[in-house]
């Protein structure tokens, strides 16, 4: 009796401690769960802030009444004339994004800014270096001068963009553009080299403006927390020609043309209406 009962004891260890059974119960390891992000596909609405710089060429085409299909005064080197204002720029945007493949994203996106500086410049442009060259003999540009103001600015654009991490996208952005415009002449006639006729108050002083159309290119970067998304942004922008006629119906008429680009720089952030779903990343 007691050989059997060695006998099973001796077959019960033989077998657990065979190889089979020391593999079922080993520990098993197990992949991780995928790991789900939130997707960038939806409508987003956001504020920015930043700054916009001009890079204005103003030309002064014709000087007189005769202008323009006549001979008419000549012109000075203060033709052409850069203007650079600067200024803080402040909007919002609402756009929405399609995201696939799934680590590219297309988009629409709408901006609407304010913004407000004004460069100016002593003297008519054309009309200021070389008094007895280009007007009257004599006279001084002191009591002159000729400015441009950058106003609102606003945009309708596509974007694409990719997806190096769940949470940052790479983008370009590029379409049409508009931007509200004004330049201003004056002049004191008792002392221009330019003006000689009859002024309210001695003195011509005009502003016209006008919202140019172009397009525009540029792009950034954005991070996603959750629904919020911060982003920084660079776009230039360029436009028609503005081609403001000053004075007009006078002898003192000044006919010009001015090219008008823009630089802008912002910080943004927005809040994504999630409606994508999640992205799932698998192991």
């Amino acid at each position: 009796m007691k050989k059997l009962l060695l006998a099973g004891v001796g077959l019960v260890a033989l077998v657990a401690g065979s190889p089979a059974n020391a593999a079922d119960i080993a520990p098993v390891y197990k992949a991780p769960p995928p790991v789900a992000y939130s997707s960038w596909t939806g409508l987003y609405v956001g504020v920015a802030l930043g700054a916009k710089w001009g890079d204005i060429d103003w030309t002064t085409t014709c000087l007189g009444a005769t202008c323009p299909t006549a001979t008419a005064f000549p012109i000075d080197a203060s033709s052409p004339r850069n203007f650079d204002p600067t200024s803080f720029r402040a909007g919002g945007y609402v756009g929405y994004n399609w995201q696939f493949a799934p680590n590219w994203l297309v988009g629409l996106e709408a901006d609407l800014a304010w913004a407000d500086d004004t460069a100016t410049t002593a003297g008519i442009v054309g009309c200021s270096v070389a008094p007895g060259f280009c007007g009257r003999f004599g006279g001084t540009a002191t009591g002159d001068s000729a400015s441009f103001r950058l106003l609102w600015d606003a945009s309708i654009r596509g974007r694409v963009g990719f997806i190096p991490l769940p949470d940052v996208l790479l983008y370009a952005t590029g379409g049409l553009a508009a931007q509200a415009v004004e330049a201003n002449l004056a002049c004191t006639v008792a002392t221009s080299p330019w003006c000689a006729g009859v002024g309210a108050a001695g003195r011509r002083d005009q502003t016209l403006g006008e919202t140019l159309t172009g397009w525009t290119v540029g792009g950034g970067l954005e991070y996603k927390w959750g629904n919020w998304v911060l982003r920084g942004e660079y776009r230039y922008s360029e436009f028609q020609n503005f081609q403001p006629t000053f004075f007009g119906g006078t002898t003192d008429v000044v006919f010009t043309d001015i090219k008008v680009r823009t630089h802008i720089a912002t910080a943004g952030l927005a809040y994504l209406f999630n409606w994508g779903g999640p992205v799932v990343a698998k192991y």
